[in-house]
């Protein structure tokens, strides 16, 4: 479900795995990231704030080493006001 206003622009670190993200419409969001950092793929990142520190963005996402990313649709609605995440 690919759509360009939810594009992330940029993205840093506030302090622990809060982060502020810029999207492609021009709105910034900040968000507490921790709650998602669950399960296998996400321990290095949960475990290690070196590590989560090296968040980039590619592809219109926010990404870290190793392939990890969370994808842009959730970044974009966190609280599931558009999207229903209970699925």
């Amino acid at each position: 479900m690919p759509n360009p206003e939810w594009d992330v622009l940029a993205a840093r670190v506030e302090h622990d795995r809060v982060v502020t993200v810029d999207f492609e419409d021009g709105s910034t969001k900040t968000m507490d990231l921790a709650q998602w950092l669950t399960g296998p793929v996400y321990e290095t990142i949960a475990n290690d704030i070196d590590e989560f520190n090296k968040l980039f963005v590619d592809y219109g996402t926010v990404c870290w080493p190793g392939n990890i990313d969370i994808a842009p649709e959730r970044l974009y609605d966190p609280d599931g006001t558009i999207f229903d995440w209970s699925n």
